[in-house]
């Protein structure tokens, strides 16, 4: 998530905390953040929360996640994520973006395939682990 400029806060066994600042790049015609940008750093932070348990071992793929959107920002966001239930082969985590007074701007849930990592290919830095 280096290309949106996602900063890592926080990470614990049950949630996961980015920052997104704010970058006219990722923004609409308004100004405001751009919802595709919002959902792509969902999707991403969803993911991570899903393979907690073993972030070195496996990967995800996502198979659905659902966004809904109730407000705009134009300013930094936090950006929570947090494991709702695992199994053995899917993950299924929500999650919100923030802004700094608390007000929710969109809330999505997903839902991931766990797929074991090829201990072949390497992590390339900067990419999700």
């Amino acid at each position: 998530m280096h290309e949106l400029g996602l900063i890592p806060v926080s990470m614990d066994a049950e949630r996961v905390v980015a920052r997104l600042p704010y970058d006219r790049r990722l923004t609409n015609s308004r100004g405001d953040f751009h919802g595709g940008a919002l959902m792509g750093a969902l999707d991403f932070i969803l993911s991570v929360a899903a393979r907690l348990h073993d972030p070195m071992n496996v990967g995800v793929i996502t198979i659905e996640m659902s966004t809904h959107f109730v407000a705009s920002a134009r300013s930094d966001v936090t950006v929570e994520s947090r494991l709702i239930r695992r199994g053995a082969r899917i993950a299924f985590c929500e999650g919100s973006v923030n802004r700094a007074d608390g007000e929710v701007l969109c809330l999505a849930r997903g839902a991931f395939k766990l797929v074991p990592r090829d201990p072949s290919r390497k992590v390339e830095a900067g990419s999700a682990p």
